[in-house]
């Protein structure tokens, strides 16, 4: 019964990541697009949901999750931030890009494959 629920507890943590992950990517791809457009302050609150619903997660996170990564994922929100309220459009692109891969890289870590479990 243990082994079932740790399987359980898995196969969920690897769901909720994959889904929270794909919420967040959408709202970051979207805040990319609309300062694509020069919409600086529309970006900055669709970037600012993002950051707040991370937030939200991240006490979860801290317990599967090495901080390591949350603080590398932390950076490039913080980072974004920076260039989106200084509308430099190149520095927000990178930092943007490179927050998306973090956040795929940490779901990736949570999904049951044999990689993962060796």
């Amino acid at each position: 019964i243990i082994l079932l629920a740790i399987l359980t507890l898995s196969l969920w943590t690897g769901y909720y990541t994959q889904t929270q992950t794909q919420q967040w990517v959408t709202l970051l791809e979207e805040a990319g697009n609309l300062a694509q457009q020069e919409h600086w302050h529309a970006a900055k609150g669709i970037l600012d949901r993002a950051h707040r619903d991370w937030d939200r997660s991240r006490t979860f996170y801290h317990t599967i999750i090495q901080h390591d990564a949350l603080d590398e994922a932390e950076f490039f929100f913080t980072g974004a931030a920076a260039a989106c309220s200084e509308e430099d459009a190149a520095e927000f692109q990178i930092l943007l890009a490179q927050l998306i891969k973090e956040l795929q890289l940490l779901a990736e870590t949570q999904q049951l494959s044999v990689q993962n479990i060796l």
